[in-house]
């Protein structure tokens, strides 16, 4: 049977799937330049020190990203409109999982 939808729960997935995105690419970067600062010379300290600035890096466009996902997220709830059961469900529980990303004292959760 069909479902509904719901045009501001799309917005809320896109959203989040965008944020999703910025995570992933720099997940896979850090991995990457992990690997790299195993080696030894140059090399291997040049990863170090990209890996030292990814990770101390400004995480403003994260965290409005973030934000603004999270918006779209209440904005779907309060509309409640023909959106498929459980749908609202998953991009909350998606919406908690990006929060582990975030540092606890700016509003994060714990990643245990």
């Amino acid at each position: 049977r069909p479902q509904g939808t719901n045009e501001a729960l799309e917005k809320a997935q896109r959203r989040l799937k965008e944020v999703q995105d910025e995570i992933a690419k720099i997940e896979n970067k850090k991995a990457d330049l992990e690997k790299k600062a195993q080696k030894p010379g140059v090399k291997g300290s040049m990863a170090k020190n990209e890996l030292e600035q990814l990770l101390t890096a400004d995480p403003t466009d994260f965290n409005r990203a973030l934000i603004s996902a999270e918006a779209a997220v209440r904005a779907a709830a309060k509309l409640k409109g023909d959106s498929p059961a459980g749908a609202l469900w998953w991009v909350e529980r998606e919406l908690t999982e990006l929060k582990k990303y975030k540092p606890q004292s700016k509003g994060g959760i714990s990643r245990h």
